[in-house]
């Protein structure tokens, strides 16, 4: 299997894991952000670090910041906009208006694009980051947002 899909297969069995087995989740997240630095192409870092942000979803500690960090740095550096869109997210801590709004402008420029996020998970990601634009209020606050 090359290292390429190694990555994707171990970042996404550490977000499937997240929940009912967060060491083995964790554990996973490591592997595949180890083989990412083997790679020349950065999306990879971006999205195993993600995958390592989502299995510290429970735990504030600096193994998430760094996540967090790592993800929108590794996404920067492979301008991906799926992955920026996916890093800007995360960063809004889904209450954070700038952050809510380039994710998605990330995400909308993203058409045709070869990202490791599918379109349909992209879909998604775009309609939660709408979603939760709705209902911390933003559109309330920021009227002018309405008539876009």
């Amino acid at each position: 299997m090359p290292v390429e899909e190694k990555v994707k297969a171990l970042s996404d069995l550490g977000k499937v894991l997240r929940y009912s087995n967060p060491k083995e989740a964790r554990a996973a997240c490591e592997k595949a952000i180890g083989l990412s630095r083997l790679l020349e192409d950065k999306q990879y870092a971006s999205y195993a670090w993600s995958a390592m942000f989502a299995a510290c979803h429970r735990e504030r500690d600096s193994v998430q910041r760094k996540a967090l960090d790592s993800t929108l740095f590794y996404a920067e550096q492979s301008g991906d906009p799926v992955l920026l869109g996916n890093a800007y997210y995360m960063l809004s801590n889904k209450r954070e208006y700038g952050h809510l709004l380039k994710a998605i402008n990330f995400l909308q420029d993203s058409s045709g694009n070869n990202s490791l996020i599918d379109n349909e998970e992209k879909n998604l990601l775009l309609a939660r980051t709408c979603y939760d634009l709705v209902c911390y209020g933003w559109l309330k606050r920021e009227p002018e947002l309405s008539e876009k």
